[in-house]
């Protein structure tokens, strides 16, 4: 007996009712089923479609996400005719995230970067959390594992962080403190 087989490539996002404490978990699942099924998201009209259907809570009553939803589609649908030119997926996730996202996140993952010791922890698993930091904190951060996944032992000073600094005001570190931080972590210095 045979039969096709359907492969779940990622999980429906939940509804996201506004609360912000919940908004980077949704935001990251929505990424992961648009990315998982991006044959399906190929317009950005789509991809925000997509987004907007999800913005309510479960029972489908209203909430701070599905009224942002309403004024939002108001001011950039033009009725069935689609969106509004200049309106992208990029410009509608910088709208959603001013209306939900935390203002100071990255304030305080920055700060949490720079107290951030190894102490003894794996350098791996050390390097892990100072990427997952570095980037939650607005980094660009290169990935140096192998194909493994694994670092390469000796090979710390290989490892490159590029970082795209924020403005100074938005009290970010310095690239140059990051990268001599993690160098004297290398060596075993800090």
């Amino acid at each position: 007996m045979s039969g096709h087989h359907c492969i779940t490539l990622a999980a429906n996002p939940p509804y996201f009712d506004g609360d912000k404490s919940k908004y980077l978990g949704f935001v990251d699942s929505c990424t992961t089923y648009i990315g998982a099924y991006r044959s399906e998201f190929s317009q950005d009209e789509t991809k925000i479609l997509f987004v907007l259907s999800y913005l309510r809570n479960e029972s489908g009553t209203s909430c701070a996400a599905s009224r942002w939803a309403m004024i939002w589609k108001q001011h950039n649908f033009d009725g069935f005719q689609g969106l509004k030119a200049g309106t992208t997926a990029k410009t509608f996730l910088e709208e959603l995230q001013r209306a939900f996202g935390d203002s100071n996140a990255e304030q305080v993952t920055a700060a949490r970067l720079m107290a951030l010791r190894q102490n003894k922890r794996s350098f791996a698993d050390y390097i892990s959390d100072f990427e997952m930091l570095a980037s939650d904190a607005g980094y660009n951060v290169v990935d140096t594992t192998n194909d493994k996944g694994e670092y390469k032992k000796g090979d710390q000073d290989n490892i490159l962080i590029a970082p795209q600094l924020p403005p100074p005001s938005r009290g970010s570190p310095p690239a140059g403190y990051l990268l001599g931080t993690l160098r004297r972590l290398a060596e075993g210095t800090q």
